[in-house]
């Protein structure tokens, strides 16, 4: 037990290591294009740091199985170099008790990740979506000025007397031309910039809606405590998305699309709902990978070395094996089963290797 418990403390504590570098440089590589969004279009810090979190089960996908990956080659590495797996091994421990805690380790990475791929993903990369669409929909930070007439679109004029906050102005001079048979205008003591259904609105407050005919007359005087109008510019389509991304949708949903979907569409999807079931066992695959191939005593460091770039080569096929057969599943599904075979197959021959039976040593016979 303490033999496990020690193992698995490497595993956890390198594999940790590991996640947090990887997701650093994914961060890093999606932080600028969020930045951009965020700051064009007057989002908070807070708005950056939840489009930063949210995707994050996403990256999960196959940041946590290569980071497991590492930890175990690293782990086992260490030990043979320390020569602990050849003190073990003399004391009556077979490869399998050997790499028991790494297999234990790869477990429990595919259980946090079926749960993941199951409720945790849909639920943050809703989120996500959600927010993205709320930003883009928004108005650009740029537009908001004080004392000043802006143009949000063709036909239509903003005047705001004052900034009161990220989203909200008070004193509002509102110019609505964009009918060619009336002309509208707008005055209130306070906006709020906001998103309805996909689109840009200003929430208006306490104010007055004036409408006049193309002579000049005026055939409309509206007093009101709310109410709002429609900023979002000409051509600009609606927000809303015909179809969710596949991944918000469950996995169950993926596997049987909407018959009205695009043939393409569907296809993406049932892809997509092989490789959420199969993917969290890519954890296991290639900790198994790992521990078949370095999880055995050898005090010959030229073997050793040998062995750990099989090892690799074996981890990065299986990685690159699942990317390949995830993309050719979009334009042939009916080879579905190949993304399982594929990622399951070394966890079956791993344990066929690691459990066979073991041959009985024969006596040496004394030949004085």
């Amino acid at each position: 037990m303490e033999f496990r418990r020690y193992h698995l403390q490497y595993y956890i504590s390198s594999a940790l290591v590991v996640l947090f570098s990887l997701l650093a440089i994914i961060w890093l590589n999606e932080t600028l294009r969020l930045l951009e969004l965020v700051v064009s279009r007057g989002g908070s810090l807070i708005d950056f740091a939840l489009m930063s979190i949210f995707p994050i089960p996403l990256w999960l996908m196959l940041a946590l199985p290569v980071s497991a990956f590492i930890s175990v080659i690293w782990v086992l590495q260490k030990f043979l170099s320390d020569r602990e797996m050849i003190v073990m091994q003399a004391i009556g421990m077979n490869q399998a008790q050997l790499t028991l805690p790494a297999l234990l380790f790869g477990g429990m990475m595919t259980v946090f990740l079926i749960l993941n791929s199951v409720y945790i993903l849909p639920l943050g990369f809703s989120a996500f979506k959600a927010l993205q669409n709320d930003i883009r929909a928004s108005i650009p930070k740029i537009l908001i000025k004080d004392g000043e007439f802006i143009d949000l679109d063709k036909g239509l004029t903003i005047f705001i007397g004052e900034k009161q906050g990220r989203r909200e102005i008070g004193n509002v001079f509102i110019q609505d031309n964009r009918r060619a048979d009336k002309f509208v205008t707008f005055t209130a003591q306070k906006g709020v910039f906001d998103t309805e259904k996909g689109r840009a609105v200003l929430k208006l407050e306490n104010g007055q809606r004036t409408e006049l005919n193309q002579d000049g007359s005026s055939s409309a005087l509206l007093s009101f405590e709310s109410h709002m109008i429609d900023i979002s510019r000409t051509g600009v389509q609606n927000t809303n998305r015909l179809y969710l991304d596949a991944n918000e949708e469950r996995i169950m949903t993926l596997l049987n699309p909407d018959p009205s979907m695009p043939a393409r569409y569907q296809r993406e999807r049932i892809a997509e709902g092989h490789f959420r079931i199969a993917s969290p066992f890519l954890a296991l695959s290639l900790c198994m990978i790992a521990a078949c191939l370095m999880g055995k005593a050898n005090s010959d460091r030229h073997r050793t070395t040998s062995r750990l770039s099989i090892t690799v080569v074996a981890g990065l096929g299986v990685l690159i094996g699942t990317i390949v057969a995830r993309s050719f599943i979009v334009t042939n599904v009916q080879f579905w089963p190949l993304l399982y075979i594929i990622i399951c197959g070394p966890i079956i021959a791993g344990l066929i290797y690691l459990y066979r039976p073991q041959p009985l040593q024969q006596p040496q016979q004394d030949m004085s």
